[in-house]
């Protein structure tokens, strides 16, 4: 995994909405992204998608901010409570990004036969995001109720079949 390292300490105010915007701009070259007013990551979005997260049987949850699952560019929150299962997996052909926005989660990069190769703690004090090249085992874990991330990979969207998921012997 390749380390993200942001500095949070000047995202206040309208300085966070930019920076949101500076993310959101990955894809704006082939298409809007955002249709009229712009679209602002602030506490009361988190605390709603946190909401369904604790509510869904999955304990988790996606915000999405492209518009269709064919975009090529995917944009996302993922809100995510301690007790979500997201097996080992890997995306063949995409590479993938987490943002910490909020809580606590725990990245984890493995080996074919499903040994850690890192281990990455992701919290607003110290290590902020991680960048998963294609094809690279991992998983996510909630460390802390109230986790969000942001999250962003290649779309369009793809389904994992059974070689997108780690399947470990006994």
């Amino acid at each position: 995994m390749r380390r993200i390292v942001i500095s949070w300490g000047w995202l206040v105010g309208d300085k966070a909405a930019r920076y949101t915007e500076v993310i959101l701009h990955c894809a704006r070259e082939e298409y809007e992204v955002c249709k009229g007013s712009d679209m602002i990551i602030d506490e009361t979005l988190l605390n709603q998608v946190s909401a369904q997260a604790k509510a869904s049987p999955r304990l988790r949850m996606n915000y999405n901010f492209h518009q269709s699952l064919e975009d090529k560019c995917h944009r996302m929150l993922n809100a995510v409570e301690p007790g979500t299962v997201v097996p080992i997996h890997r995306h063949p052909t995409k590479d993938e990004s987490f943002v910490i926005l909020r809580g606590k989660v725990r990245v984890t990069s493995h080996n074919d036969d499903g040994s850690i190769i890192e281990d990455v703690v992701l919290v607003k004090s110290g290590n902020y995001g991680v960048d998963i090249p294609k094809n690279m085992w991992h998983k996510l874990q909630s460390l802390e109720s109230g986790s969000v991330i942001f999250e962003c990979k290649e779309g369009p969207f793809v389904e994992h079949e059974v070689e997108g998921v780690l399947q470990l012997q006994p």
